[in-house]
């Protein structure tokens, strides 16, 4: 209605206050909604807060689509190795979900787990072999481990399929 996210914030936690404690599960929506409101401010770490709450009072009874969400928070947030494990659990309640096993070589990426991230961005182009993503993030891991043959050959696929980035990345790494 043309208020503020700090009024809606607000108005969200005064009605999560007036739940008593312990919260019932009829709470979990208010943090849920508060938390996609901090999100939208970049208050990702206050944001990721609500989505456990929302989760706990759900009993971990959440969908792949949940994990994936506060994957982006927590990623957002520089909360690493909880990225990690929520775009794990994503891709493992979801396994023919090329966008979470894309997300998790590239997370796998961020902390170093290189051979893990190439292992990843297969099995995301076994399930969708137009996913240019998949290539460059396959091509940069590989140039991380030396390979450069496979690293341009993945990164030339990545440009074919109009991966401006991974052009870049074959200027930078293999002129």
């Amino acid at each position: 209605m043309g208020d503020s996210l700090s009024v809606c914030i607000q108005l969200l936690d005064s009605a999560i206050a007036l739940f008593p404690t312990p919260k019932p599960q009829e709470a979990s929506n208010y943090y849920l909604r508060r938390g996609e409101l901090l999100a939208a401010q970049k208050r990702y770490r206050e944001a990721v807060a609500d989505y456990n709450q929302f989760a706990f009072l759900n009993n971990s009874q959440v969908t792949p689509a949940f994990y994936y969400q506060r994957y982006l928070l927590e990623k957002n947030g520089r909360m690493y190795q909880q990225a990690l494990d929520d775009i794990m659990a994503a891709s493992n309640a979801a396994p023919k979900e090329p966008l979470y096993l894309v997300e998790k070589s590239g997370m796998l990426l961020i902390v170093n787990q290189v051979d893990e991230s190439i292992e990843a961005a297969r099995q995301c182009i076994a399930l969708d072999p137009e996913n240019s993503d998949a290539y460059r993030i396959m091509g940069y891991a590989q140039i991380q481990k030396g390979d450069k043959t496979a690293a341009r050959q993945n990164l030339q696929k990545a440009v074919e399929l109009g991966d401006e980035s991974a052009q870049e990345l074959i200027n930078q790494f293999l002129k």
